[in-house]
């Protein structure tokens, strides 16, 4: 028997650690760490400036680079493929990370703390071993979404530490020291960043690995999906993944007003009454002591409500077990006939 299994129902976006409504949160991913973030009001921009092709890795263009709000420019350490202290002047509005980094900037500094408040968002240092620097790995917490960001840590700890994130961005020796170690990163998607052409990556359930100038769609009911690409060919984008696209519908469908009607009242109400028995049941019928931390459903509705399909990943005993128990429900009619319905689910175990 499991005890005290604590339950987190993360339904579309509704719920406690939701997108906010109408916030449009997205990231462009420039090379190398650099990743660009915006809701258009105001801006992050992650390990940029770089100094282009470092070390032999990705090179920028400024066609690339996002304009509006000038960023703050969150840097994990001083490497060149990292951090260019010449180019902070023309894209950082302030700037935050180790104190090499920092003291070589003549922008605004922000002071390391344990939290760190910036128009809205709030920004947790964590230190992390790389090289014998100081260096960091970020949680940022934005419009409901924790994005996480490794730096070029070779040490997996933080990362394994970090639970209930909605994307985790990770160097691909880090996911390939995780696979060894037989663990799984606690992320509705793993986007793979600092990677050179051809390389090859643990095939981790929702990977997300683009190409400089690819945009990614942050909220909306997805955990991530290209929205926009930015270069041809070699992209692994969301779009070519059957369940993202189904995902995505889904996530559209609750978005509109009668969606969302149904979605929050009728269905949401049904469904949270019945999914702690079931989790419960595929326990036991699968033998696990703890149920995923985290695993996306769709379900397809029929004109009376009937479940006409569910998808659901990763794909295990566990997720094929509530998956099939789904299947015979009927909930309230939907608003149209082939209604599909995005679910999230996070738990952990208490003691």
């Amino acid at each position: 028997m499991v005890r005290g299994v604590v339950l987190g129902l993360l339904v579309a976006g509704l719920g406690e650690g939701a997108p906010a409504r109408g916030v449009d949160l997205r990231a462009t991913f420039i090379g190398n760490m650099a990743v660009h973030l915006t809701d258009g009001k105001a801006a992050v921009v992650v390990d940029f400036p770089y100094q282009s092709g470092a070390f032999g890795y990705m090179e920028w263009s400024r066609d690339k680079v996002p304009k509006g709000p000038r960023p703050l420019c969150l840097i994990s350490h001083s490497h060149h493929d990292h951090f260019a202290a010449s180019l902070t002047s023309e894209f950082c509005g302030s700037i935050l990370g180790p104190k090499d980094v920092v003291s070589a900037s003549r922008e605004k500094r922000l002071a390391i703390a344990p939290d760190v408040a910036y128009e809205g968002v709030v920004i947790r240092p964590i230190a992390t071993p790389h090289a014998g620097l100081e260096h960091y790995s970020y949680l940022v917490e934005w419009a409901g979404q924790r994005l996480y960001f490794t730096g070029d840590t070779e040490d997996a700890d933080a990362l394994l530490a970090a639970r209930n994130l909605d994307v985790a961005f990770v160097s691909p020796w880090l996911l390939r020291t995780v696979e060894k170690l037989g663990r799984s990163v606690d992320a509705r998607r793993v986007v793979v960043y600092h990677h050179r052409a051809g390389e090859t990556f643990p095939a981790v359930a929702g990977r997300l690995v683009p190409m400089p100038g690819d945009v990614i769609g942050l909220t909306g009911g997805d955990p991530a999906r290209i929205v926009q690409r930015g270069a041809e060919g070699g992209i692994e984008a969301a779009a070519a993944d059957p369940f993202a696209k189904r995902l995505r519908q889904a996530g559209e469908n609750v978005q509109t007003e009668p969606g969302r009607a149904y979605f929050e009242g009728p269905f949401q109400r049904q469904f949270q009454g019945e999914f702690a028995p079931r989790l419960s049941e595929c326990l036991q019928e699968t033998g696990a002591t703890n149920p995923p931390p985290s695993f996306d459903l769709v379900l397809e509705l029929g004109s009376d409500g009937r479940v006409q399909d569910v998808t659901g990943r990763p794909e295990n005993a566990f997720t094929a077990c509530f998956a099939a128990r789904l299947r015979k429900d009927t909930f309230p009619p939907p608003p149209s006939p082939g209604f599909v319905v995005p679910i999230a689910m996070r738990m952990t175990a208490s003691p």
